[in-house]
C-alpha cells in the first residue's frame, strides 16, 4: 500500500515539475519585450521598434496600431495570429497584392525588426499603451 502511495504521488509530482520548468523557461525567455506594469515605459529594444513604429509604420497602421486612414490592418488584433517568422517576413518583403509593401531596404525597419516585433507584441498583449512611450531607466 505504501509503495502504491509513493507511486502515485511521484505521478503526481512530476509534471509539476515538468510545469516549473516550463513556466521558468517562459518567464528566462518568454515576452520579447519589458513593460512597466502601467505599460508606459519599455525596454531599449522595444523602444527602438517603438521609434521606428511612429516613424514608418504609423501612416498606414495609424497611432495606436489598430488600422489608419493609410489602409493598413489592425495590428493589435494581426499580432495575435502572427509567429515571429511570419511578421518578419511581412514586414521585410511585404504581403503581394496587398497595400503592404516590403521594408528590408529601409535600415530603420531592418535594424530595428526585433525591437519592432517586441513593441507591436507588446500592443497586441495588451502590456504596452497606444500613446507615447519613455525608455526604462
Amino acid at each position: 500500500m505504501k509503495i502504491s502511495a509513493l507511486i502515485a504521488s511521484l505521478f503526481l509530482t512530476i509534471p509539476s515539475f515538468a510545469y516549473g520548468a516550463d513556466a521558468a523557461k517562459a518567464d528566462a525567455g518568454g515576452a520579447p519585450y519589458k513593460a512597466s506594469e502601467e505599460g508606459k515605459k519599455v525596454d531599449e529594444n522595444t523602444y527602438k521598434g517603438y521609434s521606428t513604429y511612429t516613424s514608418v509604420c504609423v501612416s498606414c497602421h495609424g497611432r495606436d496600431a489598430t488600422g489608419g486612414m493609410g489602409g493598413g490592418a489592425n495590428l493589435v488584433e494581426g499580432m495575435k495570429k502572427l509567429s515571429k517568422e511570419n511578421f518578419k517576413e511581412t514586414v521585410m518583403n511585404g504581403r503581394p497584392g496587398t497595400l503592404m509593401a516590403g521594408f528590408k531596404t529601409v535600415p530603420a525597419v531592418a535594424d530595428n525588426i526585433d525591437g519592432l516585433f517586441g513593441y507591436l507584441k507588446g500592443r497586441s498583449d495588451g502590456k504596452i499603451w497606444g500613446k507615447s512611450l519613455e525608455k526604462m531607466q
